[in-house]
């Protein structure tokens, strides 16, 4: 079969190697139908991560069909497709391609940042990753979901996505607006006496009078959370 193997900084080749088998009783064979190139391949790419004199096979992250299976093998079938349990369709393939790399990674790190329903979301970047956060923290319930990128076209899809805010500045200056952006949300917030019950700050919103311990202002951290960092 054919494979993309890397043996150092710009050097990928695709050769012929042998057919992959079942060894163990819980392995499956995979026939790859579309495959996508991993940031970590990013580092032996360009000569930073060392590569050994056989070359590094490419395309872990990946979809395809099941071909084989071991014996003790009990959730899969021969002729399912990895990642959803549909049959094979060459316009499938590359809307679920995703499925193994970006879309992961930033679901991940929407979960990660415990995003949730009423929460403000600061995503960092608009690329593949960072559009993939706007998708997350929409489905995760975030209330305001802010973009920092400067794309023309990709902010238009992180809008389309579910993104409320656009910060197109850089460095400081898109830290401060971002800010900005929260203190305005908590202002209308508070304006509207609306109370959440289990919220962290839900103190802020009680009338004075009934006000319980020390008046203190959150933390950035504690209401906007930052879901993806792809600059």
């Amino acid at each position: 079969m054919r494979a993309t193997v890397m043996y150092g900084a710009g050097d990928v080749r695709i050769e012929m190697v042998p057919d992959a088998t079942v060894v163990n009783p819980t392995d499956a064979v995979v026939r790859v139908t579309r495959a996508c190139i991993c940031g970590s391949d990013l580092w032996p790419y360009r000569g930073l991560r060392p590569i050994g004199e056989t070359g590094l096979p490419m395309g872990h992250e990946a979809i395809g069909v099941v071909e084989a299976i071991g014996a003790e093998v009990r959730r899969l079938r021969v002729g399912d497709l990895v990642v959803m349990p549909v049959g094979e369709d060459d316009g499938l393939m590359p809307s679920l391609l995703t499925l193994s790399d970006v879309m992961g990674t930033g679901h991940h790190a929407a979960v990660s940042a415990r995003v949730g329903p009423g929460r403000t979301v600061a995503v960092v970047g608009d690329g593949a990753v960072g559009l993939c956060g706007v998708i997350a923290a929409k489905r995760l319930g975030g209330e305001r979901i802010i973009i920092l990128g400067r794309r023309p076209d990709r902010i238009a899809l992180a809008r389309e996505f579910g993104a409320t805010d656009v910060v197109s500045e850089r460095g400081d200056a898109a830290v401060e607006r971002a800010r900005a952006h929260r203190r305005l949300r908590s202002a209308r917030r508070a304006r509207m006496r609306r109370h959440r019950p289990g919220h962290a700050h839900r103190d802020r919103h009680r009338p004075r009078g009934r006000r319980r311990g020390p008046r203190r202002r959150p933390p950035l951290q504690d209401d906007t959370r930052l879901t993806a960092g792809v600059l």
